[in-house]
């Protein structure tokens, strides 16, 4: 019998900077919205975490599913 091995990614560490420029991304496709910054920077670290590229976003298609 094979013997299973629990092997949990473990998550990338992005620089401040990295995250910093994929948060503005975000503010600026949901309109420059002020008051967001923590919401843009988890946002923007789970999409690089997750590798998912900035016009990809979920800012930006949920801009663009509820207009």
């Amino acid at each position: 019998m094979k013997k299973m091995i629990n092997t949990v990614p473990k998550p990338a560490n992005f620089s401040d900077e990295v995250i910093r420029d994929y948060a503005y991304h975000l503010y600026e496709q949901s309109g420059c919205i002020f008051g967001r910054e923590s919401e843009d920077w988890l946002e923007a670290k789970t999409c690089l975490e997750l590798n998912v590229p900035k016009n990809y976003s979920r800012s930006r298609l949920y801009k663009f599913v509820n207009g």
